[in-house]
């Protein structure tokens, strides 16, 4: 357990920015998601990056909790910290968010291959796109994704 926040193996280290609704939030009508592998598999996931996500914004929030009560925290050994009751998050968390890593890692080339049968399935692949171009490393690339998300949208309900 060190005082730094996480790094995932297969992403860059800082949490992710993401512009727009978050990827879980595609709107999963019951009959398409089981007619839809594509959408099941790109909602998925999103629900592994949102939980990544979570975990990501928790690790801060812990750390200066516990540097509050512990000002030398930081400072301390390992043994030292494990004498900190709240200080075992930190590995609990560690330990999620390598099994989350792991998990996308195999989901991910599923998410790849599906062909998707609605719209709603090309556009939750589109948000895992989004997703998995920083918009820190690639801004043009990341809005342009995003601005075609949204005109996929706009387009879609004008037939509805």
């Amino acid at each position: 357990m060190s005082g730094a926040p996480y790094v995932s193996r297969s992403q860059p280290a800082r949490p992710a920015i993401l512009s727009g609704s978050t990827l879980s939030s595609v709107a999963r009508p019951e009959s398409a998601a089981s007619a839809d592998p594509a959408l099941d598999s790109a909602l998925r996931y999103a629900s592994l990056e949102d939980r990544v996500q979570a975990l990501v914004e928790e690790w801060p929030r812990l750390e200066s909790q516990i540097i509050a009560r512990y000002p030398d925290f930081l400072r301390l050994s390992e043994d030292e910290r494990a004498l900190i009751p709240e200080a075992g998050r930190f590995q609990e968390i560690q330990t999620e968010l390598d099994r989350l890593d792991e998990e996308r890692e195999r989901l991910l080339p599923v998410v790849l291959q599906s062909q998707p049968k609605t719209p709603a399935a090309v556009m939750a692949k589109l948000r895992v796109a989004q997703r998995l171009v920083h918009p820190d490393d690639h801004p043009e690339a990341n809005r342009l994704i995003g601005d075609s998300i949204k005109d996929l949208d706009r387009l879609l309900s004008d037939f509805s």
